[in-house]
C-alpha cells in the first residue's frame, strides 16, 4: 500500500507525457489524437461529457463520436467513480503537487457541489444564449491537453499564453490559500462525472472505498481525514462518493492505523461482511 502514491504519480506522469506525444503519433498516421475535449484512442472514443452537453444544448447536429466518448466516460464515472479526477486529469495533478508543497495547512473548508452546479448552468446558458466559449477556457483539462496541440501547429505565443493563464493564475491562488480552489468548488467537468458517481447502488460492483469500524485503531486521531486534499471524511466516502476522486491517499495513510480503509470492487455488503 506504501507504493500506491508512487503508482499514481507515475500514472499521472504518463498522461502527461502521453498527451504531449499525441499529435506527434497522429501525424505518424495513428489512429490516436485529440485532447481531454475529444480524445481518439484507436477505435476508443473518449469526450468531456460537458462537452457533449453543449453540443445536445445548441441543438445542433449531435457529433455521434463525442457523445459515444461522453457516454463511455459516465459509465466508467457509475463504476469507478471520479477516476479521472485522482489519477488522469493533469490539472488536478497539478493542484495536488501545488497543495503538498505547502509547509503547512490551512484550515480545512468543506465541498460545495451546489456552486459547481450553479456554474455549469451558468456557462451552459452563456454558450447557448451567446455563444460565449467560456465554458471551454474554464475546462481546465480541456485546455491543458491542448497545449501540445498548440505547440506542434506552432501557434503564437499570444495564444499559448492565453490558454494557459487561467490555469496558473488558479494553481497560484491555491499556493497561497492552501485550498485546492477550483476542485472543491468549481470544476464544471467534476459535475457530471460525480453524479454518475453516485448513481452506483450500494449493492453493485464497483470501485469504492470501503471503513470498517471495528479495523479503526486512531480513536480521536484521523490520520486519513489529513491525508484527503479534497478536505473530505474517507469514514464517510459511501455516502460522498460523488466527491471523491478515488485517489488513495487516505487508504494509504490508514495502512499504519489497523487498514479500515481499503478499495473494494465488491457489493458493500459482501465487502463489509469479509473484512469483519
Amino acid at each position: 500500500m506504501k507504493l500506491l502514491k508512487v503508482v499514481r504519480r507515475c500514472i499521472q506522469i504518463l498522461v502527461c507525457v502521453g498527451l504531449t506525444l499525441l499529435p506527434w503519433a497522429q501525424s505518424l498516421g495513428l489512429n490516436l489524437g485529440g485532447s481531454f475535449f475529444a480524445l481518439q484512442l484507436g477505435p476508443i472514443p473518449f469526450a468531456d461529457p460537458v462537452a457533449a452537453l453543449t453540443v445536445l444544448g445548441t441543438m445542433q447536429m449531435p457529433k455521434t463520436q463525442i457523445l459515444l466518448g461522453a457516454g463511455l466516460a459516465l459509465i466508467i464515472a457509475v463504476l469507478m467513480g471520479r477516476i479521472f479526477c485522482g489519477w488522469i486529469c493533469p490539472y488536478g495533478f497539478l493542484s495536488e503537487l501545488i497543495h503538498g508543497s505547502r509547509p503547512s495547512q490551512a484550515a480545512k473548508a468543506p465541498h460545495s457541489f451546489f456552486i459547481k452546479v450553479l456554474l455549469l448552468i451558468f456557462l451552459i446558458g452563456l454558450w447557448i444564449d451567446f455563444a460565449l466559449p467560456l465554458i471551454n477556457v474554464l475546462s481546465f483539462p480541456g485546455e491543458l491537453s491542448l497545449l501540445p496541440i498548440l505547440t506542434y501547429t506552432e501557434v503564437s505565443c499570444g495564444v499559448f499564453v492565453g490558454v494557459i493563464c487561467v490555469p496558473v493564475i488558479i494553481l497560484l491562488l491555491e499556493r497561497i490559500c492552501g485550498q485546492r480552489l477550483w476542485c472543491k468548488y468549481f470544476c464544471p467537468q467534476s459535475v457530471l462525472l460525480g453524479v454518475a458517481a453516485s448513481l452506483l447502488p450500494k449493492k453493485s460492483w464497483g470501485l469504492r472505498i470501503i471503513w470498517t469500524p471495528n479495523k479503526c485503531s486512531c480513536r480521536d486521531k484521523a490520520p486519513c481525514k489529513a491525508a484527503c486534499s479534497l478536505d473530505l471524511n474517507p469514514k464517510k466516502l459511501l455516502s460522498t462518493r460523488r466527491d471523491c476522486s478515488q485517489c488513495g491517499d487516505c487508504v494509504q495513510a490508514c495502512s499504519k492505523h489497523g487498514q479500515a480503509l481499503s478499495y473494494s470492487f465488491q457489493k458493500v455488503q459482501k465487502a463489509q461482511r469479509v473484512q469483519k
